[in-house]
């Protein structure tokens, strides 16, 4: 088998190509957060090997100080898992950890070959790693994941494997510390199958796994954008006529067997050719935006929004009964009035049609009635909720 050295020194040659392919191939294509979390995660695992060459080429603070930068690695490690949940991490928050590792380094002070700090290292890398393996799955149950929908199926397989490489090798630094406290770091098992050899070994096959989950990602992103752009109205950010429809028309399909109550809505602002002639296009588009803006406030994430051409929207509330319908139009009008201007009343009004989304009926059907109800909504004197009968 191969030595230590050379194999740190492969690890070294593989992780600079894994920092060029990651940073120049995905970050500065995507700008995706994780990526860079990634890139930097490899760049440290390469200093922290370098630096963990013979004590007497380096030293014993560069061993300490590859302890420190090899824990600051896996909480990269970390902080890219968190930004596929697209939740922030504070870089300086890290910093923590690994310092009290490099102070505990330097501290310790051993009489054998082995490394100075080698049980806070395997402790604060153990740690990072299984957070990063717990965000990893995690995100394999948010909703369009966990149905496996052909559209994310390959961003699932990538996160899928990085979860399980993740749980591996927390797993395998958890044997590292139960080895290494009970054998000793000298002991032939702790040696042989869980010493500094393998370790470099597993550290080399994460970075080959880990490293195609983020490109299969950066794929899926760059495709993810392009969809979002042709689904999505650039004005509101709802959706588009076509996009809502297929995605009404599936949530109808699963309401016919889970019993889920649906509630659609058509809203229609009032006078709306009256307020682009008065006050310009623009303050049409401004009030528009608005309501873009109240709906992704109010509506749930199961609840679907699209703006249908013009100044026309629909709405399909889903798990929402017909009788608490009205109260989320209220709420959601109050939004709209509170993002369009400071000064409610000069806000243009919007009108109401609700009706229930009975699944055994046409999608066109539902659609006429929602309108059908809009429209008694205008002849009543506009700015009103009119529910179906």
């Amino acid at each position: 088998m191969l030595d230590i050295d050379t194999l740190r020194i492969a690890q070294v040659s593989v992780g600079a190509c894994v920092f060029v392919l990651v940073y120049l191939g995905t970050y500065r294509t995507t700008r995706a957060p994780y990526a860079a979390w990634w890139s930097g995660a490899v760049l440290a695992s390469g200093v922290g090997s370098l630096l963990y060459l013979p004590l007497d080429t380096w030293g014993v603070a560069a061993a300490a100080i590859g302890n420190a930068v090899s824990v600051f690695g896996a909480g990269l490690v970390w902080g890219a898992a968190r930004a596929l949940r697209n939740r922030a991490t504070t870089l300086w928050h890290l910093f923590p950890v690994p310092l009290v590792i490099f102070a505990y380094s330097m501290a310790e002070s051993r009489q054998d070959e082995t490394l100075p700090g080698t049980f806070a290292l395997l402790l604060g890398m153990c740690a990072f790693i299984a957070l990063s393996a717990r965000e990893l799955w995690q995100i394999l149950q948010t909703r369009h994941l966990r149905k496996g929908a052909d559209a994310f199926h390959s961003a699932r397989a990538a996160v899928l494997s990085m979860a399980v490489a993740s749980t591996a090798a927390a797993s395998f630094y958890g044997l590292r510390i139960v080895s290494y406290a009970l054998a000793g770091p000298q002991s032939d098992f702790y040696l042989a199958w869980t010493g500094p050899k393998m370790t470099t070994l597993v550290v080399l096959l994460l970075l080959v796994v880990v490293t195609y989950s983020v490109t299969e990602l950066s794929h899926f992103e760059l495709s993810r954008q392009w969809r979002e752009r042709a689904n999505h109205d650039d004005l509101t950010g709802l959706l588009t006529r076509k996009a809502f429809t297929e995605l009404a028309e599936a949530a109808l399909s699963e309401a016919a067997t889970s019993a889920r109550p649906l509630v659609l809505v058509a809203a229609d602002f009032d006078h709306f050719k009256q307020l682009n002639d008065m006050y310009g296009h623009a303050e049409g588009d401004r009030a528009l935006h608005a309501f873009g803006e109240a709906c992704r406030g109010v509506l749930r994430e199961d609840d679907l929004a699209c703006r249908m051409g013009g100044e026309e929207f629909d709405l399909l509330l889903v798990g929402t009964a017909i009788e608490d319908a009205e109260s989320v139009c209220q709420r959601l009008n109050a939004a709209y009035v509170s993002a369009y201007s400071d000064a409610p009343e000069n806000a243009p009004t919007v009108s109401y049609g609700v009706t229930i989304a009975d699944p055994s009926k046409p999608w066109g059907a539902l659609v006429a009635r929602a309108d059908a109800a809009l429209y008694r909504a205008k002849e009543l004197g506009r700015d009103r909720i009119v529910v179906d009968a």
